[in-house]
């Protein structure tokens, strides 16, 4: 049963009434699309559809829906010979206000009048079909300070880290603690109506009522994470509680039993266009409880307070020291995590911290700084290499630059491959030296992000893509190589020892692929039953690929044979140009193997394939 349905059933008699009433007073003036030729001696309803509920609004606490409803006339037609009977149907428009709180009540017509289609967009309304509020990102702090208007103002004088169990009370919401999952894989629920919930105690389950008004939060989430994680999480619960409640009762009302909404520690990853009112009340309960804990007026204060202090003590070699303890207090401070922090400076617009604590994938990578105003606020040196792939398919200019092989990639970055920025610490692994941390606008590729189709993007949205990692719902936003003007032949020469032996070794390479390939394998002690392992290649195939140089014809084997010698990139490419075989920019995995033997060849082949896999390119 659908919701508008719902409200056809639960009250039909009382919009029978007051359409009814509405057809008869305005019985001049409706036109009737009547089949019968002739004069209309009256009309009257005969029934009533809802078709279609058109937007929904909170207003004074109460819902106002606007419905589109088809009214089912019967009609009286004096024809040239006989009064005849015939029907006729017409579109309404009717507003509707109702309490949607323990069930649909108090529901009341507010204007009925005839529906006119239009192609243009009205105003966004409050509510989704589903009863989740519309918001945009722009005006999370908007909420939030209005909640804290109206529960904690305190917060919105002066700057104060928020007394967690104070402002739930003036919420009515009681906290409690429990084990919400086997795995730790739940660490917060928010039960809106007295529910059986289920805990975990010592691998056992035991069920237990919760009365509704409840926030669940799991104790683990202090160790798995902190206390800012834990209080970060009361806070997500009590957003929801405030937001949400309503898409609860909706769910109820059309015969679901979930009673509660549970935060999980790793959510899946969102699949483009797939947002379910799930992901959209949790993308909401996050961004706001972040403005709820770090308000705008009162953070800024914070920070310039701290930046003023620091400053004193640490000189400008030690910038990234100050900017990291300027996020550790705020932090302490507010009791709130440091990427809590990170993610709300960078909302308010303090790009210096851009690259201090920053995210990429599953772990921090080490903290940077740059000259002020070296990027833009929709740029940035941090890359996946995933979207390094992606770029080496789409983009010509970044193509080239990977392809003069001065660029290497360290940390989530491309830094130029000089002994100044980097140092090889193991095989196909290397360092970004403490220098190329402290400049790297010197040495590292830049990065645009803007709006797909457009050359351009929000600085809020920019900051809100790059710290959700891309999963924003209202978004549709890709990654591009900025265009510096980059020379490649004025890139400097990497003087450490490995290119002189680079340059020996190739001396003594055969000019064909077979003896190359043989070559290699020798130098690298390598029989042919090892590499049969560590290629997965046959050692039919193998023997091919050594003697047999017309039959070379799969570059998948070659790079098989390069990722298992563990070839250095340029060793990798002259055995390729010495095949049958090239490497096609056109097509999406040639791009994305070169990548793989420029920067990952020190990786195992199934390491190779695992990665492969997770950008949909085909193995090896």
């Amino acid at each position: 049963m659908s919701f508008i349905s719902t409200i056809q059933n639960n009250f039909y008699n009382y919009l029978f009434i007051e359409l009814h009433s509405y057809v008869f007073n305005h019985r001049e003036s409706i036109e009737i699309p009547s089949r019968r030729k002739g004069r209309i001696l009256s009309i009257k309803l005969d029934a009533f559809t809802i078709k279609k509920m058109l937007a929904s609004n909170l207003v004074n606490g109460l819902i106002e829906s606007d419905l589109k409803v088809i009214a089912h006339l019967a009609v009286r037609v004096q024809t040239k010979f006989d009064m005849e009977l015939d029907n006729a149907d017409i579109q309404l428009f009717v507003r509707i206000r109702y309490h949607l709180e323990n069930g649909l009540s108090q529901l009341e017509i507010l204007q009925i009048k005839s529906y006119v289609h239009s192609n243009e967009k009205g105003p966004i309304p409050y509510f989704s079909t589903e009863f989740v509020p519309y918001i945009r990102s722009k005006d999370m702090d908007k909420i939030a300070e209005g909640i804290l208007e109206a529960y904690y103002p305190d917060m919105l004088v002066s700057p104060m880290g928020l007394p967690i169990y104070d402002f739930a009370e003036k919420l009515g919401v009681v906290i409690e603690e429990g084990t919400l999952s086997k795995d730790g894989s739940i660490f917060g629920e928010m039960v809106f109506k007295d529910s059986l919930v289920t805990f975990f105690e010592n691998d056992q389950e035991l069920k237990r009522m919760v009365p509704g008004g409840t926030v669940l939060v799991d104790p683990q989430v202090k160790g798995l994470r902190n206390q800012g994680s834990y209080n970060n999480t009361i806070i997500h619960e009590c957003v929801h509680w405030l937001l949400h409640r309503t898409h609860n009762e909706f769910r109820s009302l059309l015969g679901s039993e979930e009673t509660k909404f549970s935060s999980q520690l790793n959510p899946p990853a969102i699949k483009e266009g797939k947002w379910t009112p799930y992901d959209w009340m949790e993308w909401q309960a996050n961004g706001i409880a972040a403005r709820i804990l770090m308000p705008q007026k009162t953070t800024k204060m914070m920070v310039q307070k701290l930046v003023r202090k620091h400053s004193l003590k640490f000189d400008s070699a030690d910038r990234v020291k100050m900017l990291k303890k300027v996020i550790d207090d705020l932090a302490h401070f507010f009791h709130v995590s440091r990427w809590a922090v990170k993610i709300r400076l960078m909302q308010l617009g303090y790009t210096e911290f851009e690259g201090i604590y920053k995210y990429m994938g599953h772990h921090y990578i080490k903290s940077y700084t740059f000259e002020a105003n070296a990027i833009q606020n929709n740029q940035t040196f941090t890359i996946s290499f995933q979207n390094a792939c992606h770029l080496n398919f789409h983009n010509d200019r970044f193509r080239e630059v990977m392809d003069s092989g001065r660029y290497v990639y360290v940390d989530s970055h491309f830094c130029l491959n000089s002994e100044k920025y980097v140092k090889k610490i193991e095989l196909g692994v290397y360092q970004m030296t403490d220098y190329a941390y402290s400049h790297m606008d010197e040495c590292c590729l830049v990065f645009d992000i803007h709006y797909k189709g457009k050359q351009s993007i929000s600085s809020m949205d920019f900051n809100n893509y790059i710290l959700y990692r891309g999963n924003l719902p209202e978004l549709n936003i890709e990654l591009d190589f900025s265009e510096h003007l980059i020379e490649i032949r004025s890139l400097p020469e990497y003087t450490g020892q490995i290119f002189p032996e680079i340059m020996r070794i190739m001396a003594t390479l055969p000019n064909h692929f077979c003896g190359t390939m043989r070559s290699h394998r020798d130098r690298k002690h390598c029989s042919q039953e090892k590499l049969v392992e560590y290629s997965g290649l046959s050692i039919s195939t193998i023997a091919r690929m050594e003697t047999q140089h017309d039959n070379v014809n799969k570059i998948e084997n070659i790079v098989a044979v390069c990722i298992a010698l563990k070839l250095y990139p340029d060793f990798s490419f002259d055995l390729i140009e010495k095949s049958n075989c090239r490497f096609n920019n056109q097509v999406p995995h040639h791009s994305a193997y070169k990548m793989i033997l420029r920067n990952c060849y020190h990786l195992s082949l199934e390491e190779v394939n695992q990665l492969l896999s997770s950008m949909d390119v085909k193995t090896i």
